[in-house]
C-alpha cells in the first residue's frame, strides 16, 4: 500500500513536493514504531520559535545566531544534545573542518555523535549547522526510515497513468522547462494502436474553439486529444472544465464496443454516449 501511494504521490511537479511526503511517511513509520519524538520532530521542521534571545553568543562567527539558538533549544530537550554543544565548543576546529565540506551529510558528525544520536537528532544538528543541506539529509533519513526506493527519482510510466486514467478525466501533464511528453504520449498511441486517432493543438489565441472542435469530435469518435500549453489560454480552462464536468453526468455513458469496433466505428455509431477510447490530455 505504502509504495503503490507513494508511485502516485512522485508524480508531485517538484522533487521538493515528493520528498517532504516522503519525509513525512517516514516519520509516520517511526511513530508507529515508538520510535519518534515528537519534540525534536517540532524543533526539525520550526526551530526555536520562542522570541527571547540566546542567553550568550555564538562562541564562532561562523555559526549564526538562529542556527545557535536552535542548538541551545535542542541541548533543554536532551542530554545527548548538550554533549554535543560542548564538545564543539571545546573542539571548535573539528566542528569547522565538518562544517566546510561540501556534503557534511555524508560524512560522520565530528567527535562520534552520528553513533550517539538518531537519525532524527542529526537532522536537527544538520538544521542547526548547515540548512543548506537538510535537502539531502532529508533523503538520508528516509532511505533509513522506509527504504532507498523511495528517493530515487521517478520515471514516469505512461502506459500505468493510461491504465488508471478513464474517458471521463484528463490527463494533466505540468512541466518543468523544456519538457514535452508529446513523444512519449505518441510512442503509447503506437503501442496501443491509435495513432489514426490521435489529436493534438497548441493552445494560444483563438484557438478555443478549434480545441473544443477535436474534445467534442474525440468523445464521439474515440479520438486521444492533446491540448498543449494550456497556460496560454486559461479563460478557456473554465469552459474545459465545464464540459469535463458534463462528461460525468449519468446520462452520458461510456459506449462499451470491442476492439475492433472501437477502431474502425464512425462518429455517427456513438452519437448521445461517450466513447470509450476517449481520452483527454492537458500539459501546463
Amino acid at each position: 500500500m505504502r509504495v503503490h501511494g507513494s508511485r502516485r504521490w512522485r508524480r508531485a511537479p517538484t522533487p521538493s513536493t515528493r520528498l517532504a511526503f516522503d519525509g513525512r511517511c517516514s516519520a509516520q513509520v517511526q511513530d508507529g514504531n515508538g520510535e519518534l519524538n515528537r519534540g525534536e520532530l517540532d524543533a526539525f521542521l520550526k526551530g526555536d520559535t520562542g522570541l527571547d534571545a540566546p542567553p550568550r553568543d555564538s562562541p564562532v562567527s561562523w555559526l549564526g545566531a538562529s542556527g545557535w539558538k536552535d542548538l541551545l533549544a535542542l541541548c533543554d530537550m536532551n542530554d545527548g544534545f548538550d554533549q554535543l554543544r560542548k564538545d564543539f565548543e571545546k573542539n571548535k576546529d573539528n566542528w569547522k573542518a565538518w562544517y566546510d565540506l561540501e556534503a557534511p551529510e555524508t560524512v560522520p558528525l565530528p567527535d562520534g555523535h552520528s553513533e550517539k544520536l538518531t537519525p532524527l537528532q542529526r537532522l536537527c544538528v544538520m538544521r542547526c549547522f548547515r540548512p543548506d543541506r537538510v535537502y539531502n539529509a532529508v533523503k538520508t533519513y528516509v532511505m533509513g526510515a522506509i527504504g532507498e526506493k523511495y528517493v530515487q527519482p521517478p520515471v514516469l510510466d505512461y502506459g500505468r497513468i493510461f491504465a488508471q486514467s478513464t474517458e471521463r478525466s484528463p490527463m494533466v501533464f505540468i512541466l518543468s522547462p523544456g519538457a514535452d511528453p508529446q513523444g512519449d504520449i505518441q510512442l503509447l498511441c503506437e503501442e496501443r494502436g491509435m495513432m489514426s486517432k490521435f489529436r493534438f493543438i497548441a493552445l494560444g489565441q483563438g484557438q478555443g474553439p478549434k480545441a473544443e472542435h477535436l474534445i467534442d469530435q474525440g468523445t464521439k469518435s474515440g479520438h486521444w486529444v492533446l491540448l498543449q500549453n494550456c497556460h496560454l489560454l486559461v479563460s478557456w480552462l473554465k469552459m474545459l472544465e465545464k464540459k469535463m464536468e458534463l462528461m460525468k453526468a449519468p446520462c452520458v455513458a461510456p459506449r462499451p464496443v470491442s476492439r475492433r469496433r472501437r477502431d474502425s466505428s464512425r462518429g455517427e455509431e456513438a452519437l448521445g454516449g461517450l466513447f470509450f477510447d476517449f481520452r483527454a490530455i492537458r500539459t501546463e
